[in-house]
C-alpha cells in the first residue's frame, strides 16, 4: 500500500500531520499538534509567498498559473469517522460572536454545532454535484471540495435544489434570512435580505441573498479554475473540466447522472455581477483560511477578486497603474480624482486593501467622460491602507489628497502612471511652519519586501540604517522619531529608502503639532 505523508507546517497554514492512502484517496487525520510561537498567526493571513508563482500577464497565463497553484488539493471523505467535510465545514462556519455555533448559507442563522448527520443543517453543494459528479467515491474530489460545500438550512438547501444561480425578480418566491451579527433579516421588498427562486431545477432560478452573493459566485470561479480535466498529481485520480456559462442547454447537455469529464453551470454574467456586489468579508476570508489549513489550497478569488474579472470577463492587463501607498487614517479625508484630458470617455479600476493587506474593495468598470473628472472619495473606499487605479490608457491622470478634518490644511499631488523603483529619495521641508516629518512606504508584491532606510543632513548619516520587512500589500507610516527617538524633526534633510523588490514612490509627510499645516509630496526616484 503506498502512502503518502502530508506536513502543513511548511508548505500550509496550520499544524496537522496525516496521511494519505494513494491507492484509496482515504485521509486519517491524525490528532497531532505541534505548538510554535508563530503558529495562531499563519491562519490570521495569506501566507508569505504563497501567489509569488502566479502570471497577470494575460487570462490565458493568470488562468494556467492559477490552477498548477490550487491544483491536487488533499481529499477529505465526506463522512467518516475520521476528519470529514463536516468537522472542516464547522470549524469554517463558525459563528465569530458565538464559536460554539455556526452561521448556515442561505438563512443566516447561527445555530449550535451538532455534528454530522443532524436535522438542523446539512451540506450544500454549491455547484450542484447533479452536474458532473454526482456520485461519491474516493475518486471524486469536487464532491468533497469544501471550498463550495457550505453548511446550510436543510428545506433552503431543498429549495434552491439544482437551480442555477442568477437574478430572480419581485415575482418570485422568496426565502427570507435571519439577522445574524448586523446582516440578514430585512425582508419584503425586492431582493431586500432575502433569498428569492423561481421554476423547477435546471431551467429554474435561484438568486442568493445580497450578503453571501459573491461568497457563492467565488466559490464558482474556484472550482472553474481548480478543476481543468486531467488527472491528480498525487494519486492518478481523473478530474472533471468544470466550466462557466450562460446557456442552459450546456448544463442539461452534460447532466447525465454518472461523474463526467465535463460539466457547466451558471449563470457566468450574474456570477460577475454576483461577485462586485459583494466584496468578500473577514467572514469569507476567515473560512478560506480554515479550509486551506485542512486541504492545503485557497481559493484565489477571495484573496485577490481582481483576477474573477481579467480571466472570466476578459479584462485586459492595465497599460497604466498607479500605485497609492498611502490613504489617511480617521482624522483625514483622502480624495483620488482622476482626470480625462481626450475627446473620448476613459475607462478605469480602482481597488483598494485595508491596513491588514486583504483587498476589500475592486470596481473594474468606472469611466471618466471627455475632458472631465471623477472624484473617489472615503465615502466609497473608507479610510486607511493602500489603493491603485488601473487603466488601459495612459492618457488617465490621478491625482490624490489629504485634508485635515477640522482644518483648512489641504495638500495634493499627481501620482506618476507606472512608476516603481528600488531606491528613492524623500526631502524634509524644513521651514518653521512644520515640527514633524515622516513617510508612508506601500508594499504591492506578493510577497514581503525588504526595506533599509537611513536619514542624512549635511552629508553625515545622523540615523543609523534600519531594517524592516513590509508584510504583501501593506503599508509602513512613520515619523522619523518614531524610527529614530534621538532625532528631531530638523535634524534631518534628507531620508534614502532601499526596498529588495520595486516599490511605487513613497509618500513624505510633514505637518505641525496644530495639525493646521500639511504638506504631502511623492519621493523622487535614484538611480
Amino acid at each position: 500500500m503506498q502512502q503518502t505523508l502530508f506536513c502543513q507546517l511548511s508548505k500550509w497554514s496550520s499544524l496537522r500531520f496525516w496521511h494519505q492512502n494513494v491507492s484509496s484517496g482515504e485521509i486519517m487525520l491524525n490528532k497531532l499538534f505541534v505548538l510554535f510561537p508563530f503558529a495562531l498567526s499563519l491562519l490570521a493571513q495569506v501566507p508569505e509567498g504563497y501567489y509569488s508563482t502566479v502570471d497577470t500577464s494575460s487570462a490565458q497565463a493568470l488562468r494556467a498559473s492559477l490552477h498548477e497553484l490550487i491544483d491536487d488539493h488533499v481529499l477529505f471523505p465526506y463522512t467518516a469517522a475520521t476528519t470529514d467535510t463536516w468537522d472542516i465545514l464547522e470549524e469554517a462556519q463558525s459563528d465569530p460572536q458565538q464559536p460554539g455555533n455556526i452561521i448556515d448559507l442561505y438563512r443566516n442563522a447561527s445555530l449550535p454545532k451538532q455534528g454530522g448527520g443532524n436535522d438542523y443543517y446539512n451540506r450544500e453543494h454549491t455547484w450542484p454535484k447533479s452536474y458532473g459528479f454526482p456520485k461519491n467515491n474516493d475518486e471524486n474530489y469536487p464532491f468533497t471540495d469544501c471550498h463550495h460545500l457550505f453548511l446550510c438550512d436543510p428545506d433552503y438547501n431543498f429549495y434552491r435544489s439544482n437551480k442555477p444561480y442568477r437574478f430572480c425578480s419581485s415575482a418570485c418566491q422568496e426565502h427570507t434570512t435571519q439577522e445574524t451579527n448586523g446582516m440578514g433579516g430585512e425582508s419584503g421588498v425586492y431582493p431586500g435580505d432575502s433569498n428569492w427562486t423561481s421554476g423547477e431545477y435546471t431551467r429554474g432560478t435561484w438568486e442568493t441573498w445580497n450578503g453571501r452573493k459573491g461568497d457563492v459566485a467565488r466559490a464558482m470561479f474556484y472550482l472553474a479554475i481548480r478543476y481543468e480535466g486531467g488527472t491528480h498529481t498525487e494519486t492518478g485520480f481523473p478530474e472533471p473540466d468544470l466550466e462557466l456559462t450562460d446557456d442552459v442547454e450546456l448544463i442539461l447537455d452534460y447532466q447525465t447522472g454518472d461523474n463526467e469529464d465535463t460539466a457547466y453551470m451558471g449563470m457566468l454574467t450574474d456570477l460577475l455581477q454576483w461577485h462586485r456586489m459583494d466584496p468578500p468579508d473577514d467572514y469569507e476570508r476567515n473560512r478560506n483560511d480554515v479550509i486551506y489549513s485542512y486541504q492545503g489550497n485557497r481559493n484565489p478569488f477571495i484573496d485577490h477578486p481582481e483576477w474573477v474579472d481579467l480571466i472570466f470577463d476578459q479584462v485586459l492587463t492595465p497599460n497604466a497603474v498607479f500605485s497609492i501607498p498611502h490613504l489617511a487614517g480617521q482624522a483625514w479625508d483622502s480624495n483620488i480624482v482622476v482626470y480625462n484630458p481626450t475627446a473620448e470617455p476613459l475607462s478605469f479600476a480602482l481597488h483598494k486593501w485595508d491596513e491588514s493587506g486583504y483587498s476589500v474593495l475592486y470596481h473594474h468598470e468606472e469611466t471618466v467622460q471627455p475632458f472631465s473628472s471623477r472624484v473617489l472619495d472615503t465615502t466609497l473606499f473608507g479610510i486607511n491602507g493602500t489603493a491603485q487605479v488601473t487603466s488601459p490608457s495612459m492618457d488617465l491622470k490621478v491625482k490624490v489628497s489629504f485634508r485635515f478634518r477640522g482644518s483648512q490644511s489641504l495638500t495634493e499631488f499627481f501620482v506618476q502612471a507606472n512608476q516603481t523603483a528600488q531606491d528613492w529619495l524623500l526631502p524634509n521641508t524644513q521651514t518653521e511652519w512644520f515640527q514633524w516629518f515622516g513617510f508612508a512606504i506601500g508594499n504591492f508584491q506578493e510577497n514581503s519586501n525588504p526595506v533599509e532606510i537611513k536619514a542624512f543632513q549635511n552629508g553625515v548619516l545622523v540615523g543609523s540604517s534600519q531594517q524592516l520587512s513590509l508584510p504583501s500589500h501593506q503599508k509602513k507610516v512613520a515619523l522619523i522619531q518614531d524610527i529614530w527617538p534621538d532625532l528631531d524633526y530638523r535634524d534631518v534633510d534628507m531620508v534614502l529608502i532601499s526596498s529588495g523588490q520595486p516599490i511605487p514612490a513613497p509618500v513624505a509627510i510633514t505637518g505641525n503639532l496644530e495639525q493646521s499645516r500639511h504638506v504631502f509630496f511623492s519621493g523622487q526616484a535614484v538611480q
